[in-house]
C-alpha cells in the first residue's frame, strides 16, 4: 500500500494556527455587560461583566481516498483539513440558528447556481442526505465554492456507508461512497454534498458543503475504483456548545436523519424528546409555516452551570425573542457570526449566571404544527453578574468557523 499525506499540518497545527489568527486580528468571544438606564437603545454599557473568549466552531474533517487498481493493487491518500464551504456557515446560521426567515441572511447556493435561504424537510423534501462528487478541476479552493470546477461523477451515499460515533464529548461520522472509473480519468478535486430540496418541492438538489483540492492527481484507468470517505468530527464538551447543538448539526446539515445510525434525540426547554430527525424545518403546508427564530434567555440561580447535556436554563429570568445574527466570510479561510447584542430590562434586580440561546421551530413532520423550544448554545460566566432595577442586561458574542487550514 502506498501512502500520501496531502497537507503538512496536523490537525494540531491547524487548530493553533486558527486561534492565533482570530487572538491577533481581531478580540472575539461572548459578553455580558449591564447598562444603565431602562432604555437598551439609547444607554450607555457599563462594564460591570465582560468576559473575553475566543469561540470557535469545532468541526473538522479528514479526506481519505483508495484507489483499488483492477491489477490488484491499492493505494491510500489522506488529506486532513477543514476545506467547507461558504454553503455550511449559512446552513449552520439559517436551521440550527434560526435566521433563515431573515432580511439579509446568508444564502444557500444549490449547485445549479439557485440560491434559497431555507432548505425544505419531512413534509415535502424529506431529510437532506449526502453525495460525494469527483472532478478533475484544478482551481484553488474558495469558501463561495458551490460546485465542483469540474464535476466528473456523483454518486450518493448509500445507507450502509454511513457509520456514527459519539463517545459523550466528540460525534463522529464515517460518510463514503465508491466510484467506478467508466474510462481513463484524472482527479484533482472531492466534494462533499448535501442533497436537500427547496422550499414546496420534494425532488433533493445538490449543495457543496465542503471542496477538497488534492496536491497531486490520481490518475484512474477505465475499471479502476476509488473510494472516497469524509470522517466528519464535531467537539461539543466545552461553552458554548451544547450536545443539542451536535445532533441538529449531524441530523440536518450533515444530512445523517436520513440514514439508520443512533444520532438520538434533542431534549426541549420544556424536558420533552423530540427525534433528531422529525424537525419540520420549512417543512408545514403554504399559509401555515412556523417561522423558525432564535431566543437568548439570561439565566439566574446559583446552581447554573454549563455542561454539554444542558437542555434548559433552570431560573429564567428573561427572554429577548428572535435575535438577528450577522454571518460573514471574512477571508478565504475564516468565517464569522455574530451577535451584535441582545439586551433586557429587568424591572427589579436581578443575579445573572449565563446566557442561553434557544431554537424555536416545529417538530412535526406531518405538515401539523407543534412548536418547540431547543437550547443550542449555553454562555456560562465565570462570576455572577448583578443587575439593579430598571436596568438592562446585554449579551453579544463572536462566534469563528475554520473554513480551511
Amino acid at each position: 500500500m502506498n501512502a500520501g499525506r496531502m497537507n503538512a499540518l496536523t490537525r494540531a497545527q491547524a487548530a493553533a494556527l486558527a486561534v492565533m489568527l482570530v487572538l491577533v486580528t481581531l478580540q472575539a468571544g461572548y459578553a455580558v455587560t449591564s447598562l444603565n438606564g431602562a432604555s437598551p437603545a439609547t444607554a450607555q454599557a457599563v462594564a460591570e461583566k465582560h468576559e473575553e473568549k475566543v469561540v470557535r466552531i469545532p468541526l473538522h474533517n479528514t479526506l481519505i481516498i483508495t484507489v483499488h487498481r483492477k491489477t490488484g493493487e491499492t493505494e491510500t491518500y489522506v488529506k486532513e483539513g477543514d476545506p467547507w464551504t461558504q454553503n455550511l456557515l449559512a446552513l449552520i446560521v439559517n436551521t440550527i440558528l434560526g435566521q433563515g426567515y431573515k432580511s439579509g441572511t446568508i444564502p444557500i447556493t444549490y449547485t445549479d447556481g439557485s440560491t434559497v435561504t431555507m432548505i425544505e424537510t419531512e413534509y415535502y423534501g424529506g431529510n437532506p442526505s449526502l453525495t460525494i462528487a469527483i472532478g478533475s478541476g484544478t482551481t484553488a479552493f474558495s469558501p463561495s465554492d458551490y460546485n465542483l470546477a469540474s464535476p466528473i461523477a456523483v454518486k450518493d451515499v448509500e445507507s450502509t456507508n454511513v457509520a456514527f460515533s459519539d463517545d459523550g464529548s466528540i460525534m463522529c461520522a464515517n460518510i463514503t461512497t465508491a466510484i467506478l472509473a467508466e474510462s481513463d480519468i484524472t482527479v484533482n478535486e472531492v466534494g462533499l454534498i448535501l442533497k436537500a430540496a427547496k422550499k414546496g418541492q420534494q425532488v433533493k438538489y445538490n449543495i457543496l458543503i465542503a471542496r477538497d483540492i488534492l496536491s497531486s492527481p490520481i490518475s484512474l484507468s477505465s475499471g479502476d475504483t476509488v473510494t472516497v470517505t469524509y470522517q466528519v468530527s464535531f467537539t461539543y464538551d466545552s461553552p458554548p456548545f451544547l450536545k443539542n447543538f451536535a445532533k441538529l448539526l449531524f441530523n440536518y446539515t450533515l444530512g445523517l436523519g436520513s440514514y439508520p445510525v443512533a444520532v438520538g434525540s434533542v431534549s426541549a426547554t420544556d424536558e420533552s424528546t423530540v427525534r433528531g430527525v422529525d424537525f419540520g424545518i420549512e417543512c408545514d403546508p403554504p399559509g401555515d409555516i412556523l417561522k423558525e427564530r432564535l431566543d437568548v434567555l439570561f439565566e439566574g440561580g446559583a446552581q447554573s452551570v454549563y455542561s454539554p447535556t444542558k437542555y434548559r436554563v433552570e431560573s429564567a429570568l428573561g427572554t429577548v425573542s428572535s435575535v438577528t445574527l450577522a454571518a460573514q466570510v471574512v477571508n478565504a479561510t475564516h468565517a464569522r457570526i455574530d451577535l451584535a447584542g441582545a439586551s433586557y430590562v429587568f424591572s427589579s434586580p436581578v443575579t445573572i449566571y449565563g446566557a442561553g440561546a434557544a431554537l424555536y421551530t416545529d417538530i412535526k413532520p406531518d405538515g401539523s404544527r407543534t412548536e418547540k423550544s431547543i437550547l443550542v448554545l449555553y454562555f456560562p460566566l465565570s462570576e455572577p453578574l448583578n443587575v439593579p432595577a430598571n436596568r438592562a442586561a446585554k449579551i453579544s458574542f463572536t462566534i469563528w468557523l475554520t473554513l480551511a487550514p
